[in-house]
């Protein structure tokens, strides 16, 4: 039988990813599209580029929340996919919040825009590291779901896709970055995979956490 804990524990879970989804969008439109752009020059407004670094730290919440779900939902599964899966993403938080730091450090050195860029540039290649090891989480992840039910099946290799495609662009950038323009032609492909991956994991556990009754756990 679901426990009111489980599904407590599926809703934050499921509403922390469509957060961060959401986060995400709203700092890449406010400020980060042309920041970790190269090519632009135009640099956001200081109150702009706060909004932005404070809807980073509200994902890196979000992430650590779901970090905890993840474990606590599929422990009595399997506890050491669990564990590994968790842990994974609890390393890219870690990350996150060391990127993260750059970025507060860009709001001290906001007037020089040669400073302010290079912040920006440690973060992005924290992040880019960062998000290696978030691909990794996802393939776990997506052993940890795949089930015979067709939805959870397909969930699952959305999952397993994103994380393939996580690790293979952000890897190529990382180790091998002569190659990364290359590999980026490919990221279009994975897009969709990418947010249909966890935004259809978030609402399949929101769909199961506000069901009145379930004689199942997950």
């Amino acid at each position: 039988m679901m426990t009111n804990a489980i599904k407590k524990t599926m809703l934050s879970t499921g509403i922390s990813i469509i957060l961060m989804t959401v986060l995400a969008g709203f700092v890449m439109t406010v400020a980060f599209n042309d920041l970790l752009n190269p090519k632009s020059d135009s640099v956001p407004s200081y109150f702009q580029y706060l909004a932005a670094v404070l809807g980073w730290v509200a994902i890196l919440i979000c992430d650590l929340i779901v970090s905890h779900g993840v474990f606590h939902l599929f422990k009595t599964q399997n506890i050491k996919k669990a564990r590994l899966s968790s842990l994974l993403r609890y390393f890219y938080s870690f990350l996150l919040a060391i990127g993260i730091f750059f970025l507060l450090k860009g709001l001290l050195s906001y007037d020089s825009k040669n400073q302010l860029r290079e912040n920006v540039a440690f973060f992005k290649w924290i992040w880019s590291f960062g998000l290696i090891i978030f691909g990794f989480h996802l393939t776990t992840l997506s052993k940890l779901f795949c089930e015979k039910d067709i939805i959870r099946r397909l969930i699952s290799i959305l999952l397993l896709t994103a994380g393939i495609g996580y690790i293979l662009i952000h890897g190529t950038a990382i180790v091998i970055p002569e190659y990364s323009q290359s590999v980026s032609i490919l990221e279009p492909y994975f897009i969709p995979s990418m947010l249909l991956g966890e935004l259809g994991f978030a609402i399949w556990l929101i769909a199961k956490g506000i069901k009145k009754r379930s004689a199942i756990f997950l």
